[in-house]
């Protein structure tokens, strides 16, 4: 199915809204892998819906409130949070008190993605200034910051996009 089509599909059956009501969901029921599926719905075809409308690249943009969220869920902030740094890099919020203690306590624990997320907090009001794009479809670009740490170490998967990492995973037997 041709992008075209397939983004007229997914907007027949699913609003934008519906598709952040389910974001919030997996991030509740700690449901990565919804997580990562719900997060490529939305970033290729919302995304580039707005940007056929708009006829200007706007960066893929996510409510701050979810990394929030995000980070009161246990044992599993570190991986959802990956996956939405990796959706909507430009929306880490740069000075919210409880992601910022979530990161410190991460990086206290030897967390590498929590030592890189304080770094990258304190960048995001520069690279959103910047017109650099970080992330592309979940895959990093060579703009992304990485401060000294090897990207897998940070995010946990090898430098895959979306499609790249459903098929791999559709795949596994």
């Amino acid at each position: 199915m041709i992008a075209e089509n397939r983004l007229e599909f997914w907007l027949k059956f699913a609003s934008r809204e519906s598709i952040q009501e389910g974001i919030h969901s997996a991030i509740s029921e700690h449901n990565l892998r919804a997580l990562r599926d719900i997060l490529a719905l939305d970033d290729s075809c919302y995304q580039s819906h707005d940007n056929r409308l708009h006829q200007v690249l706007k960066p893929y943009l996510l409510p701050e409130e979810y990394f929030i969220i995000a980070s009161r869920q246990g044992e599993y902030a570190t991986a959802i949070l990956r996956l939405l740094v990796r959706a909507a890099p430009l929306s880490v919020p740069s000075d919210d008190p409880e992601l910022t203690e979530w990161a410190i306590k991460s990086q206290n624990k030897q967390n590498v993605f929590g030592s890189w997320l304080i770094q990258y907090m304190r960048d995001v009001p520069v690279i959103a200034k910047s017109e650099d794009t970080v992330f592309s479809e979940g895959c990093p670009q060579p703009t992304l910051p990485l401060y000294g740490w090897d990207y897998k170490a940070v995010f946990g998967v090898r430098r895959l996009s979306w499609t790249a990492e459903l098929l791999e995973t559709v795949y596994k037997k």
